[in-house]
């Protein structure tokens, strides 16, 4: 063969498009299948998820509704319950879970993986899933006010110094009371002399309260007699 037939035999062969159509669809199934792949695998990671989040909440819920109970306890009935759910809902594969007591709430993460179909033609066989839920612990409140008698009367005696220094006693306990996770304190100081004044609207059906000018209903002028 001539140098000149071999190169117009090498110029057919380039301009050649016999086939091209079946090569080129067959290049592009592999991706084309990974995309359709993609939309079904993860629509289904993502409904493995939400089943995970419900089962992570109700585990935290249930640990919170029983704060009251030891650590160790809460932390079996959390797990119990996530583990319940969890077969309730349908087990993602390679469930782990875990719980902590961060004081006043109770935190959960759960991991998961989800193993895929279509997209394990591209390498990716598992889907990972993570979710986390916190619950917060009912907070106990306590309001106190203390009404404090401040009459001339209390000069006596250093009474007045006696109340003092209970009044400062009894506000630096609530305070270190405060200080535990969990509590909400209140307190309120009200001196008086001979009358501390009162929203009639407010207090006037109240039966620990006589008002000065009617003896008989609990009504008056809003002027509180001790």
């Amino acid at each position: 063969m001539s140098g000149t037939n071999k190169t117009g035999w090498l110029a057919r062969f380039a301009h050649d498009t016999k086939g091209n159509v079946a090569v080129i669809f067959g290049v592009a199934l592999v991706p084309m299948i990974a995309l359709a792949g993609a939309a079904m695998d993860f629509s289904s990671a993502y409904n493995a998820r939400a089943k995970l989040q419900v089962a992570a909440d109700a585990a935290a819920l249930a640990a919170t509704r029983n704060y009251g109970k030891s650590w160790s306890k809460r932390k079996q009935i959390a797990t119990d319950t996530f583990n319940q759910n969890l077969a309730a809902l349908g087990v993602p594969d390679d469930v782990e879970f875990s719980i902590v007591d961060e004081g006043r709430s109770h935190l959960v993460n759960a991991t998961a993986s989800k193993s895929t179909s279509l997209l394990g033609i591209v390498g990716i066989h598992n889907v990972p899933i993570a979710v986390e839920a916190m619950a917060m612990t009912p907070v106990a409140s306590l309001e106190v006010v203390l009404v404090l008698d401040n009459t001339g009367s209390m000069g006596s005696s250093n009474k007045i110094g006696i109340l003092r220094d209970s009044a400062e006693n009894f506000v630096d306990m609530m305070e270190t009371a405060a200080a535990i996770p969990g509590k909400t304190i209140k307190v309120g100081l009200v001196p008086f002399t001979t009358m501390v004044r009162l929203d009639p609207d407010t207090y006037r059906e109240a039966d620990w309260l006589l008002f000065e000018d009617d003896n008989s209903n609990g009504r008056g002028n809003g002027r509180g007699r001790g």
